[in-house]
């Protein structure tokens, strides 16, 4: 009680002459950084004009408040004095009701995997602590390195989908045990905060899903399609989840059950749903089931339409929205149909035009892929990333890596990577260089996991090159990476060791 009653008069003091504008608006802190030696920037957002104070603690509350505070703080109390000290950590809103607080974040050993809380509050007429921002906990890490999650997944999953919603939270849904040919899905599915390094749960899915798609919609809404379930059966079902409610509703099922295909939103907000598998009963069905086919989904009118043939049946190739809403189609494995099915990894590309509905599929790539990732580039290049090469009965994993540039049609070899991986995770970090994080070597159905990971330079009009960073905690394969909104990334699950066993941590690079 002495401390409250102490934080109040200090704010009484530095700020009882600024007049209060009261406002229903809430409190709220974000937070950017947490690497060793950089900056760790704060910003408190409330009522215009409104008085505030950001509280850091070693500790959680809840810490109790005498009347008429609020009940109490999220936070402990042992470092106020530290608080009061850190210029703007007191002070008052602008009008435009947003401030950032930046905070140096020494360079010195001691304060790597060191954990604070912060939480902001507003002060009513310079005494009284009247509402209280969400807590954020940092755990400040060296650059380059990966910290397992103070919190772990609620289920262990491999290749569930992960993505980040239009406030910051991530969805995690699905995924399960197995490999990319012999998976068994989950209904579950959880959200992670940022800001507290937690797992929550939210609604289960309608069907248990692994190897599935998630596309975040334009409305913030997220469309699951395909997959497959509990018992490996390959599904044409499609449900959205409803962040602001945490119910998943099932749409109308697609024309063909897929898994290993791809799902890329469209500029207009489509969704264009390309090859994939209808069935993994074995390794003959999985490669001999591939489509040629790709289905639309409006989420306007909720209802799927043909798309454009893709040129070729595909299964596990990847697909790349460019800048001008194209979508570039690569790779995969096929088949041709010669008296008995031959299987192969494509070399073929299509590029898909979403403005007048009409495919170019004949493109080719330098180089046969499936199994591998794709992303886009700042400069509008796309980057295609390791992945299987060779034949199918004895595939080689990749190290090599290319650029397309669309307006030429034309391919560049970008610098290889140290190590052969297929199924690695990328994410474009905020520099636009890109993160490569795990992935798996060996065979499709039975991939070991690496622990590798690996940051791409990209040089405009040139190659770049790839340079090792910090090893992961876990070996990992099928473990999706998010960019989160500290710009740290979030790699979550995926399978692990020996047996490719579901992992049920997580873990975060910090840039």
């Amino acid at each position: 009680m002495h401390r409250s009653f102490r934080l109040a008069l200090l704010a009484g003091a530095c700020a009882a002459l600024v007049q209060n504008a009261a406002s229903a608006q809430n409190m709220a802190l974000d937070v950017v950084g947490g690497g060793v030696g950089q900056t760790l920037t704060l910003t408190v957002s409330g009522p215009p004009n409104a008085q505030y104070l950001t509280i850091m603690s070693l500790t959680t509350g809840p810490t109790a408040l005498p009347a008429p505070h609020i009940a109490s703080l999220d936070v402990g109390f042992e470092l106020l004095d530290l608080s009061l000290s850190i210029p703007g950590f007191l002070g008052v809103l602008p009008p435009g009701g947003s401030i950032a607080l930046p905070l140096p974040v020494p360079n010195v050993p001691g304060i790597d995997n060191l954990n604070l809380n912060f939480q902001s509050a507003r002060i009513d007429f310079g005494t009284t602590i009247a509402q209280k921002s969400n807590l954020w906990r940092v755990t400040f890490d060296l650059p380059g390195e990966w910290l397992t999650t103070l919190n772990g997944l609620l289920a262990a999953r491999a290749f569930p989908t992960a993505t980040k919603l239009a406030d910051g939270r991530v969805l995690i849904a699905g995924g399960g045990q197995g490999s990319l040919t012999g998976a068994s899905g989950l209904a579950s599915a959880e959200i992670y905060r940022p800001n507290l390094e937690a797992f929550e749960p939210t609604g289960s899915m309608n069907s248990a899903r692994a190897l599935h798609r998630a596309t975040l919609l334009n409305d913030g809404r997220v469309l699951m399609t395909g997959g497959v379930d509990a018992l490996g059966n390959v599904l044409n079902t499609a449900e959205i989840y409803d962040p602001t409610t945490g119910v998943f509703t099932s749409v109308p099922n697609m024309s063909s059950a897929r898994v290993g295909h791809t799902a890329t939103r469209l500029p207009d907000g489509r969704v264009f749903v390309a090859g994939g598998s209808s069935s993994l009963a074995d390794s003959t069905a999985f490669y001999s089931t591939a489509q040629s086919t790709s289905v639309i989904y409006n989420p306007t009118t909720n209802a799927w339409s043909n798309g454009p043939g893709i040129g070729e049946p595909k299964t596990f190739h990847d697909a790349v929205a460019l800048a001008d809403g194209r979508v570039f189609v690569t790779g995969g494995i096929t088949f041709i149909n010669f008296i008995v099915i031959i299987p192969s990894i494509s070399a073929k590309a299509a590029l898909f035009n979403p403005a007048n509905g009409t495919i170019n599929t004949s493109l080719t790539l330098p180089t046969a892929r499936a199994a591998h990732s794709s992303i886009l580039l700042n400069d509008g290049r796309a980057l295609l990333v390791g992945g299987a090469g060779g034949s199918i009965l004895s595939p080689t994993v990749l190290a090599s890596c290319d650029l397309y540039t669309v307006a030429s049609n034309s391919y560049l070899a970008a610098g290889a990577l140290s190590t052969p991986l297929a199924i690695t995770s990328l994410a474009k970090l905020p520099n636009g260089s890109i993160l490569a994080a795990g992935g798996a070597q060996g065979s499709l159905t039975a991939p070991t996991p690496v622990g590798n990971a690996l940051v791409y330079a990209p040089v405009v009009g040139s190659a770049g090159s790839w340079a090792a960073t910090g090893s992961m905690t876990t070996t990992r394969s099928g473990a999706p990476a998010v960019l989160l909104n500290d710009l740290s990334v979030l790699l979550v699950g995926g399978g692990g060791g020996v047996s490719n066993t579901a992992l049920q941590t997580a873990e975060v690079y910090q840039p």
